[in-house]
């Protein structure tokens, strides 16, 4: 399950929350234990277009490890492991766009066959 939601708020102010859940399965003879991220960021819009301030904070409860069990008593086998993702992550991110803001937009242009289409009709 995928989930996603963002919520403007006063002031260009902006949060958004993100979150997976994968349930209980099996791979071969492993039972995969269920597993889980959730993400939050909030977003400042600047004044006069200067730019996009935003932190967010990855994988907030450290859930998003595979962890599995293998426990089959026909071949005498038991087995546990896991594999450890990235931990939590903060970032801050500043963006700006570069360039001219002004631009020129699309032009209408009659092409032969719309001359074409005209003198038909």
């Amino acid at each position: 399950m995928n989930g996603s939601s963002t919520i403007t708020l006063p002031k260009k102010y902006s949060l958004e929350v993100a979150g997976n859940y994968f349930s209980k399965s099996l791979m071969g003879i492993a039972e995969i234990k269920p597993f889980h991220t959730l993400t939050i960021g909030v977003q400042k819009e600047l004044n006069n277009d200067q730019g996009i301030l935003k932190f967010s904070v990855s994988d907030i409860f450290k859930g998003s490890n595979w962890r599995w069990v293998v426990d089959n008593p026909n071949i005498d086998f038991v087995n546990t492991g896991a594999v450890l993702f990235t931990e939590r992550v903060f970032r801050l991110t500043y963006s700006k766009r570069f360039g001219n803001t002004k631009v020129k937009g699309e032009r209408k242009r009659a092409t032969g066959s719309a001359a074409e289409k005209r003198r038909l009709n």
